[in-house]
């Protein structure tokens, strides 16, 4: 029997180096996507909400008991902050837009709102979407978010040392709705 094992010595080890590692990659490769995918996924919820609590707060609201009837660009940047948990508000990079229809498609009405980043935004007071943007069923609003996904992949890439820097991803999420009320 010793004989037979003498010429098998080290297999165990060769067997875990070509199958191992590359499993372990693939696992890795696998969890990286998830969390990228969550990021996005987390991201377009919060620009999704920040987009409603502006279209059902409008105009003519005042009518219903539960309506605010003035929206602040810090309320809606508090809105994104407060539902895309996980995402850091210094990092986040927000665009708020009042839009009105044309023939050739949405125009907006006045000047975006550009919260780079989103913390930047928080506190602010000034009345989002416009009084003159604010009109139910005619007039919409935008809001899109950028926010950085870097993988930690890259650690693991052949010859990546303190020297190489791997860029970031930058993920997009955008939201248009009507006013509503």
């Amino acid at each position: 029997m010793a004989n037979h094992r003498q010429g098998r010595s080290g297999q165990a080890i060769l067997e875990f180096t070509l199958i191992g590692i590359p499993m372990i990659f693939v696992l890795v490769s696998v969890v990286e996507m998830a969390r990228g995918m969550w990021v996005y996924n987390t991201l377009a919820h919060a620009v999704k909400e920040g987009t409603r609590l502006a279209i059902v707060n409008g105009a003519n609201c005042a009518k219903l008991p539960t309506c605010l009837p003035t929206i602040t660009v810090g309320e809606v940047a508090e809105r994104i902050r407060w539902t895309g948990v996980g995402l850091s508000p210094d990092e986040l990079e927000v665009t708020l837009v009042a839009l009105r229809p044309s023939a050739a498609g949405p125009v907006p009405v006045g000047t975006p709102v550009n919260c780079n980043p989103l913390r930047t935004c928080l506190g602010r007071a000034d009345m989002f979407p416009p009084a003159d943007g604010n009109r139910p069923k005619v007039h919409s609003v935008s809001v899109q978010g950028v926010y950085p996904f870097q993988s930690a992949i890259a650690m693991f890439w052949p010859g990546a040392g303190p020297g190489m820097n791997f860029g970031r991803v930058r993920l997009p999420a955008s939201s248009v709705e009507v006013i509503q009320f």
